[in-house]
């Protein structure tokens, strides 16, 4: 976006920038790692926010991305530091602004002639200019003094309205590489047509193949944020950054957006060259489909401190298109840790099978018939515990076996008799007949 912004909303406040298009990008800052970065140069950058506020990105105004630079109050007056006594030629600080309303901010610049840079300064600025467009993003550049100290500073005035501040690059020619000493893409906010390599010049030196294209489709963009589009087709679609000087570097990392979804071994790749593009060795030699969502990726640069280096992302496939967004390389960005930026997907906890405590059905015992002949009157069975599951994850209360009652048979009844009761009571009869006249037939003799 950057530069572009200008032929978008032909809005320019430039003094005294004659050959401005000759000098190089520096620094730059879009905020949305949630901090002013300070950078040790060339050339030197510091930053005092004087409590100005970076919210998070649902505050950000719909023509710009991210997170921003805000300040909302007469409180909060950002300075930012930028050390050019190293630099020749024309110089300037670049950035986006919106403000709903007239928000009163006067921009205000101040030079030392020598000395440390020191961005708690308070003393010594003079008036620049107050922005006054309102409703729309506008891109204003303020010009700087190479060979000098240089201050900038959004002097809020007495009103509440805010102003937000965004795609912030300081441009120059200083003394030692000619190369950015960090990168920053995030494709800006508003559609483009033709290759990324005309709309954004100072970032991308060569575009072959299918574009690379601006979109606002795919997973990783959307209305009012766009991303580097990699046609499917043949020949494959590939783009090279400008180059980027490692040599004050101490932790460098290649932070980036991308969605794809399709086969691995036909994903895109990204190769670096430290030797002007002459030649490329894979950086990122494959990239894991993504299933419908933008996915975060760090990749340290640490073996490449202390050299220049350009990156090339390159499309392998001719039918299926990736996408790629908010490609930054930081020289002091420390160990690649997880990000945020665009959600990656969690993996989903499928719990471990639990063994759902149904318990094993002991075996059923077969009922044996007792081998008695007769009708058993068996006592009334005591109750067996059945196994009917409990709630999942509550122990099994199983119940100790209640002890069976084997009641000690009694002596058997002669109900169990094949010949029944009724033949019992005959016998009973005649036993008693039998007996009585025996005991009459003896008394009478």
């Amino acid at each position: 976006m950057r530069r572009r912004l200008l032929a978008a909303t032909g809005v320019l406040l430039i003094a005294g920038l004659v050959g401005i298009a000759q000098a190089a990008v520096v620094y730059q800052e879009n905020f949305d790692d949630g901090t002013a970065t300070e950078q040790a140069g060339p050339p030197e950058i510091c930053w005092s926010l004087n409590t100005a506020e970076i919210p998070l990105s649902s505050n950000t105004p719909l023509c710009m991305s991210g997170r921003t630079l805000r300040t909302n109050s007469y409180l909060q007056d950002p300075v930012i530091g930028i050390d050019l006594t190293t630099c020749t030629g024309p110089a300037s600080l670049d950035f986006t602004y919106y403000q709903f309303s007239f928000a009163d901010v006067d921009i205000e610049i101040k030079t030392v002639s020598s000395g440390t840079l020191n961005c708690s300064t308070t003393t010594g600025f003079s008036f620049y200019t107050t922005p006054s467009t309102t409703g729309s993003c506008q891109f204003i550049s303020i010009p700087l003094t190479p060979g000098q100290l240089n201050y900038v500073r959004w002097n809020h005035q007495y009103t509440a309205n805010a102003m937000w501040i965004d795609f912030l690059t300081v441009n120059a020619e200083c003394s030692g590489s000619s190369c950015e000493t960090q990168f920053v893409e995030t494709f800006g906010t508003f559609f483009q047509s033709g290759s990324i390599c005309s709309i954004f010049p100072d970032n991308w030196v060569t575009c072959e193949g299918n574009g690379p294209y601006l979109t606002t489709g795919g997973d990783c963009a959307g209305p009012g944020d766009c991303a580097m589009y990699l046609a499917a087709g043949y020949p494959y679609s590939t783009s090279a950054t400008a180059c980027v000087d490692l040599t004050g570097a101490s932790a460098p990392t290649l932070r980036y957006d991308y969605s794809w979804d399709g086969i691995i071994s036909l994903s895109p790749t990204i190769e670096i060259s430290t030797n002007g593009g002459s030649s490329w060795s894979l950086l990122v030699s494959s990239h894991a489909t993504t299933g419908g969502m933008c996915e975060s990726r760090c990749v340290s640069l640490s073996v490449y401190v202390g050299q220049e280096i350009s990156l090339r992302f390159a499309s392998r496939s001719s039918t299926t298109s990736s996408y790629f967004d908010d490609i930054t390389v930081y020289p002091n960005d420390g160990p690649c840790i997880s990000i945020t930026a665009t959600p990656t997907r969690t993996p989903t906890m499928t719990p471990t099978s639990t063994p759902t405590l149904t318990p094993t059905p002991t075996a059923t015992p077969t009922r044996t018939p007792t081998p008695s002949p007769t009708e058993t009157l068996s006592a009334t069975p005591t109750e067996t515990a059945t196994d009917i599951p409990t709630a999942t994850g509550a122990p099994t209360q199983t119940q100790p076996p209640a002890p069976t009652h084997t009641a000690t048979p009694p002596l058997p009844l002669p109900a169990t008799g094949p010949f029944g009761v009724g033949f019992l009571l005959l016998l009973v009869g005649c036993l008693l007949a039998f007996s009585g006249r025996f005991l009459l037939s003896k008394r009478s003799g």
